[in-house]
């Protein structure tokens, strides 16, 4: 493999360099720059508001957060869906809301830019990815005092603290996403403890300042070891 010529191997989450062990990759996650002020909490009011952002194809199994949104109005909790990003999954999803009949509670925004001001009007991020190398959209959505319900898949737990900055769910059960979410739908209180404690552990663990000094560590130590007299 490519790696084997390699001085050094980076893997962006911990899930990934898992893949690869013989290849003692550095795990260097990827960073984003979070406000330094922290956002405001979602409302504590009106229908739940439920996020999902990234490329729309059948890895994201962005289907769950539509069947989702059905078992949430069968119990009769008030809920809305903003699916941003485009992908071929687009069609069957659309109808995929059809047939549940929740037309009316699900919103294909198509590709956006600004992210930041898209996530303040969310209440949560979803991200029932069935697999996931790391997934940006979680420290977006962190970043932006938002919390995260997500599959306990790849890179995902490693962002998401289960219970403290978000909630994690096995992938591909979208009885227990449904359950989580009508949860979290009874207590909004506890939306923005979540959400506080999401940017903390971005400014903490995932800035880009932070993955810029380790990147550039790295660099240093190879050119470090190329320099010295028999290297």
């Amino acid at each position: 493999m490519s790696f084997r010529a390699a001085d050094a191997v980076v893997a962006c989450s911990q899930a990934v360099g898992d893949c690869v062990p013989e290849a003692r990759p550095e795990i260097i996650y990827g960073g984003i720059e979070a406000c330094s002020c922290l956002p405001p909490p979602p409302e504590c009011d009106g229908p739940l508001t439920l996020g999902v952002l990234g490329r729309l194809i059948p890895l994201k199994n962005v289907g769950a957060v539509i069947k989702a949104a059905a078992g949430l109005a069968e119990r009769e909790i008030e809920v809305r869906v903003e699916i941003a990003g485009s992908g071929p999954s687009e069609p069957g999803l659309r109808e995929l809301a059809k047939s549940l009949k929740v037309t009316q509670r699900v919103r294909f925004l198509g590709w956006q830019t600004d992210i930041p001001s898209l996530l303040k009007t969310w209440d949560v991020l979803v991200a029932p990815s069935l697999e996931e190398g790391m997934g940006m959209s979680v420290l977006e959505a962190m970043a932006a005092a938002r919390p995260v319900v997500a599959s306990r898949v790849g890179g995902l737990g490693e962002l998401v603290v289960d219970g403290v900055t978000g909630m994690l769910v096995p992938a591909g059960d979208t009885d227990a996403l449904i359950a989580c979410l009508a949860n979290l739908a009874n207590d909004r209180r506890k939306l923005a403890l979540m959400g506080r404690e999401g940017w903390k552990r971005v400014h903490e663990h995932f800035s880009a300042e932070l993955m810029a000094r380790r990147t550039t560590e790295l660099y240093d130590r190879l050119l470090n070891q190329e320099m010295r007299p028999g290297a």
